[in-house]
């Protein structure tokens, strides 16, 4: 588990202004930057890291997903839906019987 991809965001807010000319330099660099993590923690995958983008470009490729009417925090996430797979796969999904 972790992060596959890393978006950065430019809010109107932003202390730093990138300029649009040197953002591929910088998600270039910063790319290079979670490679090298990525070998010190021997991580296996290493995490895409996108141009900077706005409110409208990193909303529009978001799809929604749902767990029903519930609401849940970041925290409890996770382990609820390993809870819920567990339940129904059973332990390792099926695989120590």
């Amino acid at each position: 588990m972790g992060v596959s991809e890393v978006i950065p965001l430019i809010c109107e807010r932003s202390i730093i202004k990138i300029v649009q000319e040197k953002a591929a330099g910088k998600a270039s660099r910063w790319q290079r930057v979670a490679l090298e993590a990525s070998r010190q923690c021997r991580r296996s995958v290493v995490p895409k890291v996108s141009e900077p983008m706005g409110w409208r470009e990193v909303l529009f490729g978001v799809i929604p997903v749902s767990l029903g009417p519930r609401i849940m925090r970041t925290e409890t996430t996770g382990p609820a839906v390993m809870a819920i797979i567990q339940y129904e796969l059973g332990d390792l999904g099926g695989f120590c019987d």
